[in-house]
């Protein structure tokens, strides 16, 4: 059996500095320097606040032009997202999300735009299909599917349902002892990043998107993209990975941004699901290990939000997590880069430990064997087989049955285990399901007496 791999790390985080528009040339607060660390330019900041950072990230990317060094989309991916695909083909789920204050970049970062090129979620895309099309040639079976879905004024939108008719369709999240299901989303199959392109310009059709003071493509919700990766190897290796990528709305100040109406509402409901963000990242960071082992997060951690609870299988499972937080490097935005940037340091003291789930499929394994048994019986019978010692082929015929009659004991064994675990867990889940029915009841009880005050 081939041993699972797994992966203990933090998460990795990249602060990336937007360009500088017109009005702020010449107004920098940050500077950039050994590709890992943020500095505060005293002169430029508020009083108090001279002695900020500096910040020690994974990865620091200057895109401001303020040097005439500018780090592209391209290079962001091959810093940031190209280990993501890596991950995600050997049977890790993956995630990327990308945070920051409204017009940083963060939407420009994940899906790019005419001037700045392909967005690291489409440069990601490309490389899949390619790595695809070189694994399906030497006989492995792969299978992508995707979903993107919006998060708007808490409500989650289904942005790939009715194709071509510009409408969006509400689905509802359902919290289960294994995690967060996503009910009614449309799921697609695609086989090539054309195919995908296609899709995410219905989703950008659909979503809420408007004009502000900070931004004039302004996206008034939340954006997920998830990718499902079926692999199902020539050597009987089988692996199911998950891919998430969210671009999110960006944290808004009402004074700077100058919101009324509808858009206050949504400022509202973008900077509350921020904070619950915010504070499901921090119980994560606070996690601590028992007895060597970290201690799980609780779900009601993420309740509070359908962000949370959206993007809760990615951080709280097997994930490998990658973060991107976008600032301004203007002084006139210092504050709300200064929050930004904190919560990049909270981000990075979550540690995680993800598990590959690549396993063997013991029926293509003794399929496998048998072939090779039933070719080596092939050549005995034939003339051809005669250039080829009889000995040599007896020898191979033996030691293949010997592998063949080994496996299948140890399948036979395994699938004995599987069925008396399975039976006390039957056996114990009435018990369980006993006791859950007075849990329940004492908590309504409860809750209902707190309402009485």
């Amino acid at each position: 059996m081939a041993e699972q791999k797994s992966q203990d790390e933090h998460i990795s985080v990249a602060v990336r500095l937007r360009p500088f528009v017109p009005h702020e040339v010449g107004n920098a607060c940050f500077s950039f320097s050994d590709g890992d660390q943020v500095n505060v330019i005293p002169s430029a900041v508020p009083a108090g606040h001279e002695k900020e950072g500096p910040w020690k990230y994974d990865h620091a990317l200057d895109s401001s032009a303020l040097r005439g060094q500018v780090i592209s989309n391209a290079q962001c991916y091959d810093i940031v997202g190209r280990s993501l695909l890596t991950h995600a083909l050997e049977g890790f789920n993956v995630c990327l999300f990308c945070y920051g204050q409204t017009g940083t970049g963060k939407t420009t970062t994940v899906l790019g735009d005419e001037k700045n090129g392909k967005g690291v979620l489409l440069l990601l895309l490309a490389d899949l299909f390619q790595r695809v099309s070189d694994m399906e040639q030497t006989g492995s079976k792969v299978n992508v599917k995707m979903q993107v879905l919006e998060v708007y004024n808490e409500q989650v939108f289904d942005l790939l349902a009715n194709a071509g008719k510009d409408k969006k369709q509400k689905i509802e999240l359902h919290v289960l002892p294994g995690g967060v299901q996503i009910k009614g989303a449309e799921t697609k199959e695609v086989q090539s990043v054309d195919q995908c392109q296609a899709y995410i310009n219905q989703a950008n059709r659909l979503k809420h998107i408007a004009a502000t003071y900070m931004n004039p493509q302004s996206s008034r919700g939340h954006t997920v993209f998830k990718f499902v990766i079926e692999q199902d190897g020539q050597d009987g290796i089988h692996s199911t990975s998950e891919m998430y990528f969210a671009d999110l709305a960006g944290h808004e100040n009402e004074k700077t941004t100058h919101v009324t109406g509808q858009q206050l509402v949504e400022l509202s409901f973008i900077n509350k699901s921020l904070m619950w963000l915010q504070s499901a990242i921090h119980a994560l960071a606070a996690t601590k290990k028992v007895h060597g082992k970290k201690t799980s997060p609780q779900l009601s951690q993420f309740r509070n939000s359908k962000l949370t609870l959206l993007l809760c299988n990615a951080l709280t499972g097997d994930s490998l997590i990658n973060v991107i937080v976008t600032v301004s490097p203007a002084a006139e935005h210092f504050g709300t880069s200064l929050s930004s940037l904190k919560f990049a340091n909270e981000v990075k003291r979550i540690h995680i430990e993800a598990h590959s789930s690549s396993h063997m499929d013991p029926h293509v394994v003794i399929k496998r064997l048998e072939d090779e048994v039933k070719s080596l019986k092939e050549q005995l019978a034939t003339p051809s087989g005669a250039d080829v010692p009889v000995d040599n082929l007896t020898r191979q015929n033996q030691e293949l049955r010997e592998q063949l009659e080994s496996f299948r004991t140890a399948f036979q064994e395994l699938s004995m285990q599987r069925d008396e675990l399975s039976e006390k867990l039957n056996q114990s889940q009435g018990v369980g399901d006993e006791e859950g029915a007075r849990g329940l009841a004492k908590e309504e009880g409860s809750r209902a007496g707190g309402w009485a005050k």
